[in-house]
């Protein structure tokens, strides 16, 4: 998730190596700008995309020995923009959403998405921060008009824009590079094809939170719904919590994940 770090997973983590889930190992890299990771640069020589940040998983998976065929690979926000990349590009064995963020990945997304996006990238390339802040919040957060990010203390908009800016720029602007590069109609298509392969997966979910920012909330319900009639996706939703549940609930967030990380018999006795 955008500004967060590996962190976020530490709870989940115990959990599943203390269930009886086929998971022996819980891998959290920290992508650009989160955690230890280096930033990409503010401004950078050329835009980031949705490869750079899968190549450096990647780069993490091969420095560990570790098949990514065999992965099961769970993203939040825009984590899941980029697990969803990282399962086109090598395959994986279920891939697990919460909220992403790759909300081009519909044929033909909504105008309040390409707005949103165009508006974040224009604001920060202005360095005009104080756009920034209402933009993400409204969009994430924001359950009704009235709740507005001014009504926010002033610590928690300094941490919001702290933990977030700039990499996150580098982030917003990834996907409309996907967009306008056909790579995330290239994702879409080759997804629905690995998903829909036996032998290659063991399946799709994507989890919505009980109350989405108002901005994203048909965005999202538009994706769920697409993933599900074109990629075989199931769908559950959160009864409490919203973009951040993972931090803010993650018993409740726990309880939706774990059992998807029981795989088939015949995938899970092949992995013993």
């Amino acid at each position: 998730c955008s500004g967060s770090s590996f962190k976020q997973w530490n709870k989940l983590a115990d959990v599943v190596l203390s269930s009886n889930s086929d998971i022996g190992r819980v891998i959290a890299p920290n992508l650009h700008g989160s955690g230890a990771s280096s930033a990409w640069g503010f401004p950078a020589v050329r835009p980031l995309t949705l490869d750079d940040s899968a190549w450096l998983i990647e780069s993490a998976l091969q420095n560990e020995n570790i098949d990514q065929k065999e992965l099961i690979i769970l993203g939040h926000s825009h984590g899941g923009s980029v697990g969803t990349r990282l399962a086109t590009r090598g395959g994986a064995e279920r891939l697990i959403l919460f909220e992403p963020n790759y909300l081009v990945l519909q044929p033909e997304p909504l105008n309040e998405v390409l707005d949103f996006l165009h508006s974040m990238v224009r604001t920060a390339s202005a360095d005009n921060f104080d756009l920034w802040g209402p933009l993400f919040y409204d969009f994430w957060f924001s359950q009704h008009p009235e709740d507005t990010w001014d009504h926010l203390d002033l610590d928690q908009r300094e941490r919001l824009l702290a933990t977030t800016i700039p990499h996150t720029y580098h982030e917003v602007n990834s996907l409309l590079v996907a967009l306008e590069s056909s790579t995330a109609t290239t994702d879409l298509n080759a997804l629905a094809d690995h998903m829909k392969n036996p032998l290659l997966s063991a399946g799709g979910h994507i989890i919505l939170s009980a109350s989405p920012g108002r901005g994203s909330r048909e965005p999202l319900t538009n994706l769920a719904n697409l993933l599900q009639r074109r990629c075989a996706f199931s769908l559950s939703t959160l009864s409490i919590g919203g973009h951040i549940a993972p931090i803010t609930h993650p018993e409740h967030f726990i309880d939706h994940v774990l059992p998807h990380l029981v795989l088939p018999a015949s995938q899970s006795s092949s992995r013993r």
